[in-house]
């Protein structure tokens, strides 16, 4: 069926004739498969480990399954201040939306971009800014500071994993905060 034809095939079809027996011949015709469709991703789950300041995100599959999408190093509480540790979710909180592009931190004192909120006042946000930007730069100082512990109890990203965030993870997406172990990194070391 899907050969080419050419004189040699012709003739030796010519001198097909048709079986004048009375059983057919068996043919065994090979069931198509059914092709099995490649998983789809359902929904997001988030993880921050307080130990190794890094963040990952997480594709939840239509097959159940869970593959990490992106890891990377965050800032989460100084000495002195609490993130909370627990299984919380994106959420708004009384009077206070779940994302912001752009929002004035507490004190009023700096901004951060893309604020996702999930447990109160505690939020995932890019570093901050000591006045409303406008221009799209990163404060170098503050993005160095990623990866060490220096927040007022936020977490705070690279802008690359929390535009991501804010653009992908819907509303009740699970954010978890843990101690893990010290040099444990889902992706490797960010």
């Amino acid at each position: 069926v899907d050969a080419d034809f050419g004189p040699n095939s012709i003739a030796r079809a010519k001198t097909y004739a048709p079986s004048t027996s009375a059983t057919k011949p068996e043919t065994s015709t090979p069931k198509p498969e059914t092709p099995v469709a490649a998983p789809t991703l359902k929904s997001y789950k988030i993880d921050v480990d307080l130990t190794n300041q890094i963040a990952t995100v997480y594709g939840v599959y239509s097959d159940k399954s869970v593959k990490p999408i992106m890891s990377e190093f965050v800032s989460t509480a100084r000495q002195g201040k609490t993130t909370p540790v627990g299984n919380w979710k994106i959420q708004g909180s009384k009077n206070l939306k779940a994302k912001y592009r752009t929002a004035k931190l507490s004190g009023g004192k700096s901004y951060a971009e893309y604020l996702v909120r999930f447990k109160g006042a505690k939020c995932m946000h890019m570093v901050p800014y000591s006045s409303r930007n406008t221009s799209g730069k990163v404060s170098k100082t503050e993005f160095n500071k990623l990866g060490t512990p220096r927040s007022a109890g936020c977490v705070r990203m690279p802008a690359k994993m929390i535009r991501y965030i804010y653009n992908n993870c819907p509303l009740g997406t699970p954010v978890r905060v843990f101690k893990g172990k010290s040099g444990e990194y889902p992706m490797g070391k960010p």
